[in-house]
C-alpha cells in the first residue's frame, strides 16, 4: 500500500507560540501510523517554531506555505525556498487555489516555484484544481492537465521520485506531490 501523507495549511493562523503550544498537544495524542506521515504547513513567521517542535518525529513534518522562485532578492514578504529550508521546512505548498485565483499567479509562476524548492533540496506538494464555474463546465481535466506538474517534464537525473498523494504517476519526476483542490 502506498504511503498516505495528511497535509494541514494553517493559512493565517497560529503564531509561534500558538503553533508550539499547538503541536505539543498534536505530538502528545497522535502516535506515530505505518505507512502514514503528517505534513503542516504553519505561517512563515511560526514555520521555525514548528520545524523545532517536530524534531525527532520521521512521521511529522514543517512546511512552507508558499515560496519565490529567487533564491533572494528584493522581494518585500517573499519567503524563499533557501531560507524556508534553513528556518527547518522539508516541503513546499506551491500552487494553491489562492496563489492563483486571488494573487494572480501562473502556471509559469507554479512551476518556477516547484523548480526552486526542489533546487533547495525540499519537496513540492503541487496544488491543481479547477474552479467551480470551470468543474460545471466540464472542463476540469482540460484545466488540471495544463498545470504544472501535470504532465511528464524533463528532469534532472537527481530527481528520486518521491513523491505524494494524488496525481502520483503524473507528478513523480518532479518528486512533487500533486494535492487536488476544489475551489469556488
Amino acid at each position: 500500500m502506498r504511503p498516505l501523507l495528511f497535509a494541514a495549511n494553517w493559512k493565517m493562523h497560529l503564531g509561534p507560540a500558538d503553533a508550539r503550544a499547538w503541536v505539543k498537544t498534536f505530538l502528545a495524542r497522535y502516535a506515530a501510523q505505518p505507512n502514514r506521515t503528517v505534513a503542516v504547513f504553519p505561517p512563515s513567521v511560526s514555520l521555525e517554531a514548528v520545524a523545532l517542535a517536530v524534531q525527532g518525529r520521521a512521521d511529522v513534518s514543517a512546511g512552507v506555505q508558499d515560496i519565490h522562485w529567487e533564491p533572494k532578492g528584493a522581494f518585500t514578504g517573499a519567503v524563499s525556498a533557501p531560507l524556508a529550508a534553513q528556518a527547518g521546512a522539508s516541503i513546499a505548498l506551491v500552487g494553491h487555489s489562492e496563489r492563483r485565483h486571488v494573487f494572480g499567479e501562473t502556471d509559469a509562476d507554479t512551476a518556477r516555484k516547484v523548480r526552486a524548492g526542489l533546487d533547495a533540496g525540499l519537496s513540492a506538494m503541487l496544488c491543481v484544481g479547477e474552479r467551480l464555474e470551470e468543474r460545471e463546465a466540464n472542463r476540469t481535466i482540460e484545466v488540471v492537465t495544463r498545470q504544472p506538474g501535470t504532465r511528464r517534464p524533463r528532469t534532472p537525473p537527481r530527481c528520486t521520485g518521491k513523491s505524494g498523494p494524488g496525481c502520483e504517476g503524473l507528478a513523480r519526476p518532479l518528486r512533487a506531490s500533486c494535492m487536488v483542490e476544489a475551489s469556488t
